[in-house]
């Protein structure tokens, strides 16, 4: 770098010989480990590829003529791929910041913004993924940064060494902190699409190399040359696709994944349209034990996301690989049925299946059926994620409350009798829950209250920790309250007499069956990706629908507080809007958001002054999370008071019933989309909602009180295996 480069950075060059004294005494401070900057620059393949040595040597060149007290740090990978320089940057109070969008060209200006202009905390963020509020719209937040869409490493010539010894330093000095939290959110191919060597389907053709390779296992060399696409590539590919195609059961028409199956899309491609080789074919038993899930191992294509969901996403570990060879297969421990295995029902098993081979319970027929008997009243409660997520392909809606409206329409042109808003039972859930604790406080009750909105993560607590029961809110899920509800209310409101009612739920999780199977509070529950079965049985094409419908009485009317339950922190959220003020009482005129409960950490801890006390709180997102941190939650050093759980990273928008394919951004999408619709609403806190209030008065009581412990309130089982043993 010559001497007028530099100076075009006049506010990083020392003004007077003064000014470069105090530097060099602050630099040499530094260098004895007494303050200063580390930046952690990400040097991996994608890195290297991205011209990270030209940063590095950029960054070194200002450093020795600005005297600035920086410390470079060349890391590996920083975990997943991306278009440009990663920097990690540890200031000497601790802070740590980020920026994904450094070159050689920018440095000056990155490193005059962090010495001189003082806007190091807008400019260059670390955990900070929005900006809901727009006030920076011109900085780059790490959801911008323009990482590559999947996990899956991209070899380039010129590419460095991967994975070099300097990322194990970086990381135990908390560095990547930004990385590892959006690794930790991402689902589910960014994070399955582990590097196995599987299927093979990826092999390449790297000069010098006598044979293909893997392209996901090969670990980059500058200055390899590698080929995707010669003739010898795509002979291979075909044929090793034409190999799992002949073990394929030949079902493709009445296939769940049918135009959506990851096998027969790459056959498509490549040209496979009959089968070539003849031979033996996968038969496995069907499993159709569980009310949640069903297995059909013969389609399974070994493909391993499964298995890396079961076990490193949510740390449930209920399925694994058995067998060798051919007769290898994803099987439950001892190839139990899924419903005495360790299965909790989550779902996201099936949602990362590319084939088919794990799918949701299907009762698509049952209310068909349900509908063609002029005997049955069939009714239809939508939890909060389903239009969050609908709203994605329907450009004519603007916003949740519209979705919602298009999807009631579009029911009750199919047969539908009514319509209603599960939000509705989650402001009832606000109320309870609010009253819970300091009716535990007062009682000497056991703390931390852990909500029980996510049963998935309840069976979690009964079968794993049965030491958690006394610790988990009574309160059953939305879905059950408003299932009881119904039922306790809707006959005689509609005049109903002999006829039978059939209560449905629009749920986006798997585990919702099998809570729906055990209470009976609700007769059919349909995820996300079944009501898109729903929609071609009737020939209902949703996109292009206009028609609205209003929701029906009495369970129409929520507060914005209630569509918040489907976001990870939702829940804590909306009960801290309600829990400084009694039910009924008139709330603030100011934004009751509460900024703490957001974001996309593993687990989030923080503190509230409610009713005149200081509250310790914690959200936990995703039971991975919740495993890891199970210890420091229950540490009653801690002083933790209570302690929101979702079972599927993000919440019930990313559960396991949402439709395939969903990844962390299509979640975020989805979470953004229900802090608008809570900003638009009229009543923000779930007290104000007046319909509760009517609700209380004409049949509740109160919240806790007799007949609210009939309908809404449930007891947990222990069952564990020390219980079921005695």
């Amino acid at each position: 770098m010559n001497e007028t480069s530099m100076n075009e950075n006049l506010l990083l060059k020392p003004c007077c010989p003064r000014c470069r004294k105090t530097r060099a005494a602050r630099l040499a401070r530094f260098r004895r480990g007494g303050g200063g900057l580390v930046l952690y620059v990400g040097a991996g393949t994608c890195g290297r590829a991205n011209r990270a040595p030209q940063v590095i040597t950029r960054i070194n060149e200002y450093i020795e003529h600005g005297l600035l007290p920086v410390r470079v740090v060349e890391t590996g990978c920083v975990g997943f791929c991306q278009r440009e320089v990663f920097v990690d940057l540890v200031t000497a109070e601790g802070v740590r910041l980020s920026y994904g969008d450094l070159g050689p060209e920018t440095v000056g200006e990155f490193l005059d913004a962090v010495f001189a202009r003082g806007d190091l905390h807008i400019r260059f963020l670390l955990g900070k993924y929005d900006d809901p509020d727009g006030m920076y719209p011109d900085v780059p937040l790490l959801r911008d940064t323009p990482f590559f869409p999947r996990q899956t490493r991209v070899v380039l010539e010129g590419c460095g060494v991967v994975d070099p010894a300097g990322l194990d330093a970086a990381l135990a000095a908390g560095a990547f902190r930004a990385a590892a939290a959006a690794l930790t959110g991402m689902t589910p191919e960014e994070v399955c699409d582990e590097v196995t060597a599987s299927c093979r389907l990826c092999v390449v053709e790297v000069e010098g190399a006598p044979r293909l390779l893997t392209s996901c296992t090969l670990e980059a060399q500058a200055g390899m040359v590698v080929r995707a696409h010669t003739p010898r590539v795509l002979k291979a590919r075909r044929a090793i696709l034409e190999l799992l195609v002949a073990a394929h059961p030949p079902d493709g028409l009445s296939c769940v994944r049918e135009g959506i199956c990851e096998l027969a899309a790459p056959a498509g491609d490549l040209g496979v349209r009959r089968r070539r080789f003849v031979g033996a074919v996968k038969e496995h038993p069907l499993d159709s034990s569980s009310p949640a899930l069903a297995r059909y191992p013969s389609k399974c294509v070994l493909r391993r996301r499964c298995v890396t969901m079961c076990h490193e996403v949510q740390g449930v570990g209920a399925i694994d690989f058995s067998g060798r060879g051919f007769a290898t297969r994803v099987a439950l421990g001892f190839d139990l049925g899924l419903n005495v295995s360790e299965c909790l029902s989550c779902g996201h098993c099936a949602r990362v299946c590319p084939t088919g081979a794990l799918v949701e319970r299907d009762q698509v027929d049952e209310v068909v059926a349900a509908l063609a008997d002029p005997d049955t009243v069939v009714v239809a409660q939508v939890a909060p994620a389903v239009p969050a997520t609908l709203l994605a392909g329907h450009s004519r809606s603007r916003g949740v409350r519209t979705a919602l409206e298009r999807l009631a329409a579009a029911l009750k042109r199919i047969g539908f009798d009514a319509v209603f808003d599960t939000s509705f039972a989650v402001d009832l859930t606000v109320l309870e829950e609010t009253t819970e604790l300091p009716d535990r406080l007062r009682n000497g009750g056991p703390l931390p209250l852990f909500t029980g909105c996510s049963p998935a993560w309840v069976r979690w607590a009964e079968t794993r920790h049965p030491e958690l029961i006394p610790h988990l809110s009574t309160c059953k899920s939305p879905q059950q309250m408003a299932g009881a509800l119904i039922r306790e209310l809707y006959p005689a409101f509609a005049g109903l007499e002999d006829r039978r009612l059939m209560v449905v739920s629009l749920m986006p999780c798997t585990a919702k069956k099998a809570e729906a199977d055990e209470s009976r509070d609700v007769d059919i529950v349909l995820t996300t990706r079944e009501l898109g079965h729903l929609w071609r049985r009737f020939g209902v094409d949703f996109t292009r629908l206009t028609e609205r419908a209003p929701l029906d009485a009495p369970f129409a009317a929520a507060s914005g507080a209630g569509r918040l339950f489907a976001a990870s922190g939702g829940v804590m959220e909306a009960a801290l809007r309600s829990a400084a003020e009694p039910a009924g009482a008139a709330g603030d005129p100011g934004d009751p958001k509460v900024a703490e409960a957001r974001g996309r950490e593993g687990m989030r801890r923080f503190s509230v002054t409610a009713g005149g006390a200081r509250l310790e709180l914690a959200v936990v997102d995703g039971l991975g999370n919740l495993k890891k941190s199970l210890e420091q939650v229950m540490d009653p050093a801690g002083g933790l008071r209570v302690v929101e759980v979702m079972s599927c990273p993000g919440g019930c928008v990313g559960g396991g019933g949402q439709p395939n394919g969903t990844d962390a951004a299509a979640v975020h999408r989805r979470v953004e989309r229900l802090y608008d619709v809570d900003r638009r609403s009229q009543t923000r806190r779930a007290h104000e909602n007046v319909e509760l209030r009517a609700l209380y008065e004409d049949l509740l009581g109160r919240p806790l009180g007799e007949a609210s412990h009939r309908l809404l309130h449930r007891t947990h089982t222990d069952r564990s295996r020390s219980a079921a043993s005695v």
